[in-house]
C-alpha cells in the first residue's frame, strides 16, 4: 500500500487498492468461509460498500493535499485537486446510499422496517454532499465524514441481511 517497491498510495493506487481488499476481498473472504463458495449476491452486495469506501479514502485524503503534493506523494486527491476529490467523494458517498437500498433490496427478502438501518447513513451522505450545513459542528469533518458513511453503511448491510434471516 506505502511501502516501496511498489508504493501504491504514492502512485494514485492506495485509495483503489484499499477499496479492493478492504470492501470487496475482506467481506467476500469471510462469505466463502462459511459458505464454500462465492454467490453473485455476494459480490454484488458488496458494491455499496466499495462506494462508501472509495468516498471514505478521497475524504480521508483531503486534508493531507498539501503535503503529499510537496513530499512528492501522488494520491488521487493531488492527481485530480481538491475540489475534483470532493466532487468524486461526494458522488461515491451518495451512490453508496442509493446502491445500498437497491442491491439489498434486489437479494434479500428484508421487511421494510429493516431498511430504517439505512437512515443513519443517509444523514452522512447528505452532511457530504453539503457540508455547510454541519460547518458549524467541530467533529464534522469531511474525513470524519467519510469514515461514519463507510462504517455505517456496512452496518445498514448487515442489518438488512439479519432482518431477512
Amino acid at each position: 500500500y506505502s511501502a516501496p517497491p511498489w508504493r501504491l498510495l504514492a502512485r494514485g493506487l492506495g485509495e483503489l487498492d484499499t477499496v479492493v481488499v478492504v470492501a470487496l476481498l475482506v467481506p467476500l473472504a469471510g462469505y466463502a468461509t462459511f459458505a464454500r463458495g462465492i454467490s453473485a449476491h455476494a459480490l454484488l452486495a458488496t458494491i455499496p460498500g466499495a462506494c462508501a469506501m472509495f468516498a471514505m479514502m478521497l475524504a480521508v485524503g483531503i486534508p493531507d493535499a498539501k503535503a503529499d503534493a510537496a513530499t512528492h506523494k501522488r494520491t488521487l486527491v493531488v492527481r485530480w485537486g481538491v475540489a475534483y476529490a470532493a466532487i468524486v467523494a461526494r458522488t461515491f458517498a451518495s451512490s453508496a446510499v442509493v446502491l445500498l437500498l437497491l442491491v439489498y433490496n434486489d437479494i434479500v427478502a428484508a421487511p421494510p422496517v429493516a431498511y430504517l438501518a439505512v437512515l443513519p447513513a443517509v444523514v452522512i451522505a447528505a452532511a457530504i454532499a453539503a457540508p455547510q450545513y454541519v460547518a458549524h459542528m467541530e467533529f464534522a469533518t469531511f474525513p470524519f465524514l467519510g469514515v461514519a458513511l463507510y462504517g455505517l453503511t456496512t452496518c445498514a448491510g448487515i442489518a438488512i441481511v439479519l432482518a431477512a434471516s
